[in-house]
């Protein structure tokens, strides 16, 4: 039986930034795991010599990051404030708030993705984004936050809800991870009856020698 590779990467002319992380990305979906190892020895599509991250649900070596993964299908009647989709100006608000942006080339790499896949927040009284939750380029929930604010108010636990009811409408798995250290998207997490996934998230950062 033929065992299928599907390999997804930006075009070369996206990659133009060889230290740029965000967007040199490489995603391989294969049902064995000997073909994803294959892939890696052999391919000539992944340029070596750009700075990548390695990322999987399997421990494996490189700058280690270890985080947890969930899985999220929840339902949720709560209306607060007002339900809007995420606006590219509203990408340097969430590189403010995501622990792993906070650069010039994380805030492109949001923008791209409200741009491109479907985003939610909540705006407050001021019209601006109070909560959110957007989706990266693996199709995994990331980036997600409340301003100080308005926490400790369940805006999150609110905006993941609706954002797993319109992915899980467009046949979409809903999957996402969280820092170690971040104990209240944990408990958020378990309260919402999430799955944690045994060998968690993995990454590993890798430089050309």
């Amino acid at each position: 039986m033929i065992s299928l590779i599907y390999l997804y990467y930006p075009t070369t002319q996206e990659m133009a930034d060889d230290f740029d992380h965000y967007t040199n990305t490489y995603q391989i979906y294969s049902k064995d795991l000997n073909n994803c190892q294959e892939s890696l020895a052999t391919s000539d599509v992944i340029n070596w010599k750009q700075h990548l991250q390695i990322q999987s649900t399997f421990s494996v070596c490189v700058t280690y990051e270890f985080c947890f993964v969930f899985f999220l299908l929840v339902n949720s009647n709560q209306e607060m404030f007002k339900l809007s989709s995420m606006d590219p100006t509203h990408a340097a608000l969430v590189n403010k708030f995501w622990h792993f942006g906070g650069n010039e080339r994380s805030q492109r790499f949001i923008e791209r993705c409200i741009r491109a896949f479907p985003t939610f927040c909540l705006l407050g009284p001021e019209g601006t984004p109070a909560s959110w939750s957007q989706m990266d380029q693996t199709g995994e929930i990331r980036m997600g936050a409340t301003l100080p604010e308005y926490r400790g108010h369940g805006l999150i636990s609110h905006m993941l809800a609706v954002h797993t009811r319109a992915l899980d409408q467009l046949g979409i798995p809903v999957y996402n991870h969280t820092d170690k250290a971040n104990k209240i998207v944990q408990k958020v997490s378990h309260n919402l009856h999430h799955i944690a996934i045994p060998h968690g998230w993995n990454q590993w950062n890798c430089e050309p020698l």
